[in-house]
C-alpha cells in the first residue's frame, strides 16, 4: 500500500469516525437533556427567538454527515487517485472533522462550559469547511457526478455552521445572565432575522453554491 493510498483510506476512515463518534455522543447529550434539563432553563432557552427547534437541527446533522462521508469514501477511490481537487481538500477536510470531533465532546459534557467551548469550535470549525469549499473549486468548472453531487454538502455544512454559530451566540448570552424582555427579544430578532439572510446571500454569492443557503431555509422553517 502506497503513502498516497494510506492518506486517502485514512482520511475516509477518520471522517466516518469523527462523524459516528459526533452522532452517538449528541444523541447521548439529548437523552441526558430530556431527564436532567430543567423545565426553568428550557424556558429560558426559548428566549431565543433566532433559535430553530431542537428537532431541526436533529434532522440536518445526519443528511450532512451521510453527504462529507460519500465524499471522504469518493476521494478514497483508486479511480480518484489523480484528483487534484481532493488533493487540495484533504488537509482541510482531516481538520474539519478533528473540530467535529472536539465538538461532539464538549456537545455531549452537560455543562456551561462545555457549552460554551463547542460554541467557539463550532466557530473556528467554519474556516476548514470553506478552505475544503475552495479546494473543491466549487462554483466554477462543472465538475463530473458523484463529485458535483458531494460538493452540495459542503456548501450545506458550511452553511450550517454559519447558522449554529449565529443561534449558540444567541444561547451563550441567555445561559450566561443576559434575560431580555419579550419586547427585547422581539426587537432583536427583527434585527438578526434579516441580517442572518443578507448573511447568507452575500455569502452564497461568493461561494456560488446554493446548498449553502438551505441550512438557512431549514432554519427559519423551524
Amino acid at each position: 500500500m502506497t503513502y498516497d493510498t494510506i492518506k486517502r483510506v485514512g482520511t475516509a476512515v477518520f471522517v466516518l469516525g469523527s462523524s459516528g463518534a459526533t452522532l452517538f455522543l449528541a444523541g447521548k447529550s439529548d437523552r441526558e437533556n430530556r431527564r436532567d434539563v430543567y423545565e426553568a432553563q428550557r424556558r429560558r432557552l426559548d428566549e431565543n427567538l433566532i433559535a430553530p427547534s431542537n428537532a431541526t437541527f436533529a434532522t440536518i446533522w445526519p443528511v450532512l454527515y451521510f453527504g462529507l462521508s460519500g465524499l471522504a469514501i469518493h476521494q478514497a477511490l483508486p479511480s480518484q487517485k489523480r484528483n487534484h481537487r481532493y488533493r487540495q481538500a484533504r488537509p482541510w477536510l482531516l481538520a474539519s472533522f478533528a473540530f467535529n470531533a472536539l465538538f461532539g465532546y464538549y456537545f455531549s459534557q452537560n455543562s456551561q462550559a462545555s457549552r460554551f467551548r463547542s460554541s467557539l469550535i463550532t466557530n473556528a470549525n467554519l474556516h476548514p469547511v470553506i478552505k475544503v469549499h475552495q479546494a473543491l473549486e466549487i462554483g466554477g468548472k462543472r465538475q463530473p457526478q458523484p463529485e458535483r453531487l458531494w460538493q452540495k454538502f459542503v456548501g450545506g455544512y458550511a452553511g450550517w455552521l454559519t447558522v449554529a454559530t449565529i443561534v449558540r451566540g444567541g444561547n451563550l448570552l441567555i445561559e450566561y445572565g443576559y434575560h431580555p424582555s419579550s419586547t427585547k427579544s422581539v426587537q432583536w430578532a427583527s434585527i438578526v432575522l434579516p441580517a442572518t439572510v443578507l448573511l447568507g446571500a452575500t455569502v452564497e454569492c461568493r461561494l456560488k453554491n446554493p446548498a449553502y443557503l438551505l441550512p438557512f431555509v431549514t432554519g427559519f422553517t423551524g
